[in-house]
């Protein structure tokens, strides 16, 4: 279950905790790879 659903303009929507807890051990995209700028995190309304 996605709680705190966040869209990133990537195209893909991350849960807030996880996406934190990643961006600690690693600054990419879990997806893409590219670099990860977690300001640039928006709520994902849709989901």
């Amino acid at each position: 279950m996605l709680l705190n659903c966040k869209y990133y303009p990537d195209g893909n929507s991350y849960e807030r905790t996880a996406i934190i807890d990643w961006l600690a051990r690693d600054p990419t995209s879990p997806i893409t790879r590219n670099p990860f700028l977690i300001d640039r995190l928006i709520p994902n309304r849709a989901l």
